[in-house]
């Protein structure tokens, strides 16, 4: 027999945020759009995502036995990029290359929303806001193109979760599965690694407060230190000569632009993007406007967000060269700010609140706030796929298997409201021609595919910053078939003068430029 009382689907506390109801429904649906999003454009305007192709690509070649230049690299299987990198390998043998990286970025950022789900729900934080967790996987890390750390991001949370049950209840089989998922995170990536070996390590001091029950309890965590060691003694301490003066450098960067890292979750710096300004307010304020309480009978659910603080502090932005290490741990940001707050409300059924005119309001702005800032990224990567078409008609010219190299003096992507999208897009042509292209990341430590000492490019890193530097005699102009500009000004007519190649403009489209050698007297 039906009831005769009216549904709840449709009074407005259910729709908005009834806890099985529409407003689930929709957070979800929102979730899946996210995901989704990235296949607007052929290939993604994200910095560094075209050379983790090329890496991955090479890798390939090289293992297949198919590549010109495998004299000149080393497969390098102790890096902590392994995990991400594995992954794309194999996922490349069933689809191109540029949907292998989106099949994996979107898997990561479900796997995210998963992790920051799971962790809310043991420290006992507000289910209302769930929507934290939305924006920031598409922020500073994704922006840069940091692919191996957006991949092992939601791993790093679940270890995590893991951690805070062994605080909890600790055994040795929990002990034994905490240590051998440091081991996966490690070779996942080793910042995630240590982040989140230390919040383990701070958990189990909070919980255990007696020296001889600490010491008991911490081997998971000393068999980690113990594997990070190893690494540090075996490829920083033999490597680090091979990349010359910028192992060297540390830059702190404690200047304005560090006080924006609360922002970072949406953009890259907020002074270049200031319609995220007030984006990154409203998800600032929404607790307050809910209503939610500190979290204070969960001590555990501060320690994350806590740590983030030392890091936007305290780590420097570059080393080893490294860059941008603080800034992209504002992927956590949004959702370990969501940790510390709890709902003010006893029971489920109080979950919406106060029937109010303001309270409803307070309950639409988290959702309203995430479909604006996806609307706006939808829309610069439409954009961003008619802009970037240029370089795919200068692609399409080009034979594989030939070395090129990127000089790229307008970086930026108006489309993509992006300072150096289009920094390493010409990489784009290792990636799915197979061929070789300078300035090339197998020439950092953590790389899978890395040159040989023996055999480092006369292309370091800087020219990829400075292309108008480029020399012909101190660059090796005579390795190189192909030379990807772009620039909406004509080169100097002596740009590529030299005594062993002509070198001949074969391609313009929009403002890049296709050049080619031939007739060298060396060899390429």
């Amino acid at each position: 027999m039906m009831s005769s009382q009216p549904s709840r689907f449709w009074t407005k506390d259910f729709f908005l945020n009834h806890p099985d109801g529409f407003g689930r429904f929709g957070f979800y649906m929102v979730v899946l759009y996210a995901g989704l999003m990235l296949w607007f454009a052929p290939h993604l305007p994200i910095i560094d995502l075209p050379q983790h192709a090329a890496q991955v690509a090479l890798f390939r070649d090289i293992l297949e036995g198919r590549s010109k230049w495998t004299d000149l690299f080393y497969i390098n299987y102790f890096t902590p990029y392994l995990v991400g990198y594995g992954l794309a390998f194999l996922l490349s043998y069933l689809m191109p290359i540029a949907a292998t990286f989106k099949v994996l970025l979107a898997l990561g950022y479900y796997g995210f929303i998963y992790a920051c789900v799971l962790l809310r729900k043991q420290f006992g934080s507000d289910r209302r806001l769930d929507w934290l967790f939305i924006p920031g996987y598409f922020g500073f890390a994704y922006i840069f193109g940091f692919f191996t750390f957006l991949l092992a991001a939601p791993l790093g949370l679940l270890f995590i979760a893991l951690a805070y049950r062994y605080a909890h209840q600790p055994n040795i089989r929990m002990g034994i599965a905490l240590a051998l998922a440091s081991f996966g995170l490690f070779f996942s990536h080793g910042l995630i690694f240590i982040f989140a070996n230390i919040i383990g390590v701070v958990f189990i001091f909070l919980k255990h407060r007696q020296f001889g029950k600490i010491i008991k309890l911490i081997y998971p965590y000393i068999i980690a230190a113990t594997l990070l060691v190893c690494y540090i003694l075996i490829r920083i301490t033999f490597e680090v000569d091979s990349i010359g003066d910028a192992a060297n450098k540390i830059y702190w960067g404690f200047n304005k632009g560090r006080l924006t890292f609360p922002f970072m979750p949406l953009t890259r710096y907020v002074q270049d993007d200031k319609i995220m300004l007030p984006i990154g307010l409203g998800f600032l304020i929404a607790p307050f406007l809910l209503k939610s309480r500190l979290n204070i009978k969960n001590i555990y659910a501060f320690v994350p967000l806590a740590l983030l603080v030392v890091i936007w502090f305290v780590i420097p932005s570059i080393a080893l060269t490294s860059s941008s290490l603080y800034q992209r741990f504002a992927i956590f940001l949004l959702p370990c700010y969501g940790f510390i707050f709890c709902n003010p409300q006893l029971d489920t059924s109080a979950l919406t609140g106060s029937k109010s005119i303001p309270a409803l309001l307070a309950n639409c702005l988290l959702p309203l706030l995430c479909c604006v800032f996806l609307g706006i990224q939808t829309e610069r990567l439409i954009k961003f796929a008619h802009e970037s078409m240029a370089f795919d008609e200068l692609l399409a010219v080009t034979e594989p298997h030939q070395r090129a190299l990127s000089l790229v003096f307008e970086k930026a992507s108006p489309a993509a409201a992006s300072l150096d999208a289009y920094l390493h897009y010409p990489l784009w042509y290792q990636a799915e021609k197979h061929g070789l292209v300078d300035f090339n990341f197998a020439i950092f430590l953590p790389q899978v595919v890395r040159f040989k000492p023996s055999t480092t490019p006369a292309v370091l890193p800087g020219l990829e910053l400075h292309p108008e530097e480029f020399n012909w005699e101190k660059h090796q102009g005579y390795l190189y078939r192909y030379f990807f500009v772009r620039n909406s000004k004509p080169l100097p007519s002596s740009f590529f003068d030299n005594q062993q190649c002509k070198v001949n403009l074969i391609k313009s489209a929009g403002i890049w430029q296709l050049y080619e050698s031939s007739d060298c007297v060396i060899g390429k």
